[in-house]
């Protein structure tokens, strides 16, 4: 007789961005042990066999929506108001053993819920940032009902420290990012160089949310400076708030805007063609693309300003530069000419190719395996 997978409902109030990565990631390692279902916010023509995904139309997160519900606390819950309705609808329909919840956002509201509905188990993904200051008042009440929760997990050792001010550390579990095995399969750069017509050029790429979280303004600025340059050329492939200040910059700069990419194997390609990815950092943890794009072995360069907008209000730095060594990167100010002559100077010496080796071993070692199997085995503990 064939065993019946228990259900697992996966509630996101978005269906982009690096947390909906994740999600799926959890649903492809879970397949085999779970009936998977994600539930959220926007388009999205994902087909998957991992899970069943139901779309509620809606704004993209990766633009303009995204920007104001993560600014304004109150216009994020109450902008996500269909999701908590329709989520109801279906955990009364699907009657789930396990919900996974994506942000607090999403937890918070519904679990109490939830509990009444029958489902037993309640997990928290947690990829952002607890701000004690900006939230005092709400502290004591969030604390009381994160005490429903069973399992939550981060993307990393920095946002694990920041949530144990709210939950045991016990209950906390990291899943740092990984580069799936399509990142790691070796490429011809030069057909790849000729397919998109960038043959003999130093090509610098950006991979993610086009915005100013991103430190995409500072980068535009870069761009300016190369107007007459032809040895090197910019590309962007993702999505975001500036996405049309890119379009603006393919008019009269050396740059070219190359998509959203729905499947990792274009994705795949454009990092291995380019010789260095402009990226982004927190202060414990690289970006997806960066991780994608050293397993693909292309170098990376990251400015030291976290990409968290409460931690660029308040002027942070990174200060663990071990999470980016000297062989496969390199860490920059937010200064104009510094990066000028920086990108000079890997282009002309032809440092970035010269890395390409130990980025990917650093890749193998550090990002091949995938964190999610361990996650699997803590929901069927569960």
């Amino acid at each position: 007789m064939k065993q019946v997978r228990p259900k697992l409902l996966i509630i996101t109030p978005s269906l982009s961005g690096g947390s909906f990565i994740a999600l799926k990631h959890l649903a492809e390692a879970a397949k085999n042990d779970f009936n998977n279902t994600i539930l959220g916010l926007g388009s999205s023509d994902t087909k998957n066999a991992a899970f069943n995904l139901i779309r509620i139309p809606y704004f993209r997160y990766d633009k303009i929506w995204g920007h104001l519900a993560s600014k304004y606390t109150l216009f994020g819950f109450v902008s996500i108001l269909p999701l908590y309705l329709i989520a109801l609808f279906y955990i009364i329909k699907l009657r789930p053993r396990i919900i996974v919840y994506n942000g607090l956002v999403t937890f918070l509201p519904l679990v109490f819920i939830a509990k009444l509905l029958g489902v037993k188990k309640h997990v928290l993904s947690f990829r952002s940032l607890w701000d004690k200051k900006r939230f005092r008042f709400l502290e004591g009440w969030v604390k009381l009902v994160l005490t429903n929760i069973d399992l939550a997990f981060v993307n990393s050792r920095g946002t694990s420290e920041n949530l144990e001010r709210l939950i045991p550390e016990d209950k906390i579990l990291i899943v740092n990012h990984h580069a799936r095995a399509v990142f790691f399969e070796k490429r011809n750069r030069q057909q790849l160089r000729n397919k998109w017509k960038i043959n003999k050029k130093f090509v610098v790429t950006f991979v993610g949310r086009i915005d100013e979280e991103k430190h995409c303004p500072f980068l535009f600025k870069i761009i300016r400076q190369f107007q007459y340059d032809k040895k090197i050329f910019f590309l962007f492939a993702g999505e975001g708030r500036l996405k049309n200040e890119v379009l603006r910059l393919t008019e009269k700069y050396p740059v070219r805007y190359v998509g959203y990419f729905k499947n990792p194997e274009g994705l795949a390609e454009i990092y291995a063609l380019s010789d260095l990815l402009w990226s982004y950092a927190d202060e414990s943890y690289l970006s997806r693309p960066a991780v994608e794009a050293i397993a693909s072995g292309t170098p990376v360069i990251v400015p030291e300003v976290p990409a968290i907008g409460e931690k660029i209000q308040k002027g942070e730095r990174i200060k663990d530069n071990s999470i980016l060594p000297p062989k496969i990167g390199w860490f920059v100010p937010l200064e104009t000419e510094a990066v000028i002559r920086l990108l000079k100077k890997i282009n002309k010496e032809r440092l970035a190719f010269a890395m390409r080796r130990d980025c990917l071993e650093f890749g193998k070692k550090n990002f091949k395996a995938d964190p999610n199997i361990n996650l699997v085995k803590k929901l069927k503990q569960l």
